[in-house]
Protein backbone atom coordinates (compact mmCIF):
# COMPACT_ATOMS: atom_id res chain seq x y z
CA UNK A 1 0.00 0.00 0.00
CA UNK A 2 1.32 3.44 -0.97
CA UNK A 3 -0.22 6.55 0.98
CA UNK A 4 0.23 10.43 -0.14
CA UNK A 5 -1.05 12.68 2.73
CA UNK A 6 -1.48 15.76 1.39
CA UNK A 7 -1.26 18.71 3.57
CA UNK A 8 -4.60 20.53 4.33
CA UNK A 9 -4.54 23.39 2.88
CA UNK A 10 -8.25 24.07 3.53
CA UNK A 11 -9.13 24.61 0.18
CA UNK A 12 -12.88 26.34 -0.19
CA UNK A 13 -13.92 24.76 -3.33
CA UNK A 14 -12.90 21.19 -3.35
CA UNK A 15 -9.70 20.28 -1.01
CA UNK A 16 -7.85 17.19 -1.70
CA UNK A 17 -6.86 15.13 1.83
CA UNK A 18 -4.91 12.30 0.89
CA UNK A 19 -4.52 9.74 -2.40
CA UNK A 20 -2.84 6.68 -2.73
CA UNK A 21 -3.30 2.63 -4.06
CA UNK A 22 -3.03 -0.66 -2.99
CA UNK A 23 -2.86 -4.07 -4.26
CA UNK A 24 -4.76 -5.98 -2.14
CA UNK A 25 -4.02 -9.55 -0.54
CA UNK A 26 -6.96 -11.90 -1.51
CA UNK A 27 -9.68 -11.00 1.13
CA UNK A 28 -8.26 -7.92 2.28
CA UNK A 29 -10.98 -5.64 4.00
CA UNK A 30 -11.83 -2.42 5.40
CA UNK A 31 -14.39 -1.74 7.88
CA UNK A 32 -17.33 -1.62 8.50
CA UNK A 33 -16.07 2.43 9.09
CA UNK A 34 -17.59 6.01 8.99
CA UNK A 35 -15.43 8.96 7.42
CA UNK A 36 -16.03 12.45 8.24
CA UNK A 37 -15.13 13.32 4.13
CA UNK A 38 -15.20 11.86 0.57
CA UNK A 39 -13.62 8.68 -0.64
CA UNK A 40 -13.66 7.80 -3.91
CA UNK A 41 -12.02 4.35 -5.10
CA UNK A 42 -10.93 3.63 -8.85
CA UNK A 43 -10.57 -0.36 -8.95
CA UNK A 44 -7.66 -0.99 -11.45
CA UNK A 45 -8.04 -4.56 -11.63
CA UNK A 46 -9.33 -7.51 -9.98
CA UNK A 47 -12.92 -7.50 -7.86
CA UNK A 48 -14.63 -7.55 -4.49
CA UNK A 49 -17.37 -6.35 -2.81
CA UNK A 50 -18.64 -3.46 -1.90
CA UNK A 51 -21.66 -2.70 0.98
CA UNK A 52 -23.48 0.18 2.67
CA UNK A 53 -26.60 0.42 3.38
CA UNK A 54 -27.85 -2.58 3.62
CA UNK A 55 -26.80 -3.50 -0.25
CA UNK A 56 -23.62 -5.23 -1.29
CA UNK A 57 -22.47 -4.34 -4.80
CA UNK A 58 -19.95 -6.98 -7.02
CA UNK A 59 -17.47 -4.37 -8.17
CA UNK A 60 -14.63 -5.22 -11.20
CA UNK A 61 -11.87 -3.09 -12.79
CA UNK A 62 -12.61 -0.37 -14.60
CA UNK A 63 -15.32 0.42 -12.14
CA UNK A 64 -15.57 3.66 -9.11
CA UNK A 65 -17.08 3.42 -5.82
CA UNK A 66 -17.53 6.64 -3.83
CA UNK A 67 -18.18 7.08 -0.12
CA UNK A 68 -19.73 9.77 1.36
CA UNK A 69 -19.11 11.34 4.69
CA UNK A 70 -21.34 9.90 7.30
CA UNK A 71 -21.68 6.31 5.58
CA UNK A 72 -20.80 3.67 7.01
CA UNK A 73 -19.31 0.95 4.55
CA UNK A 74 -16.81 -2.13 4.00
CA UNK A 75 -15.49 -3.17 1.58
CA UNK A 76 -13.41 -6.34 0.55
CA UNK A 77 -11.30 -7.69 -2.12
CA UNK A 78 -11.69 -10.98 -3.77
CA UNK A 79 -10.65 -14.02 -2.26
CA UNK A 80 -9.61 -15.27 -6.27
CA UNK A 81 -8.93 -12.19 -8.07
CA UNK A 82 -8.01 -9.91 -5.52
CA UNK A 83 -8.58 -5.71 -6.14
CA UNK A 84 -6.04 -3.50 -6.82
CA UNK A 85 -7.12 0.31 -6.57
CA UNK A 86 -6.55 3.95 -6.30
CA UNK A 87 -7.98 6.26 -4.32
CA UNK A 88 -8.42 10.09 -3.39
CA UNK A 89 -9.91 11.30 -0.02
CA UNK A 90 -11.52 15.28 -0.58
CA UNK A 91 -13.75 17.67 1.05
CA UNK A 92 -15.40 20.97 0.15
CA UNK A 93 -18.73 22.84 -0.91
CA UNK A 94 -18.39 21.85 -4.11
CA UNK A 95 -18.92 17.97 -2.80
CA UNK A 96 -22.17 19.11 -1.44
Amino acid sequence: MQTLMIPNRHLYDLNPLNGGWQVCPPGHSYGPAIRDYFLFHYVVSGEGIFRRAGETVRIKGGSIFLIRPGETCFYQADADNPWTYIWLGFDGVLCR
